[in-house]
């Protein structure tokens, strides 16, 4: 289920890329207890800030 989201939220942040200037992301094992996290840096890659922490 955890997959399927992950693959949602990507799909949506994917198909406006283009027009925005932050760069959206995930990381599958990453985070506070290793379940993986979303995260948003500017159009740079610069100032990379963690948005959420999957905790279960």
């Amino acid at each position: 289920m955890k997959n399927i989201f992950l693959f949602l939220v990507v799909l949506m942040l994917s198909t406006s890329i283009f027009s925005q200037t932050e760069i959206w992301g995930t990381i599958e094992s990453g985070g506070t207890n290793s379940r993986g996290l979303i995260f948003k840096s500017d159009g740079n890659g610069e100032n990379l800030e963690v948005k959420y922490n999957f905790l279960v």
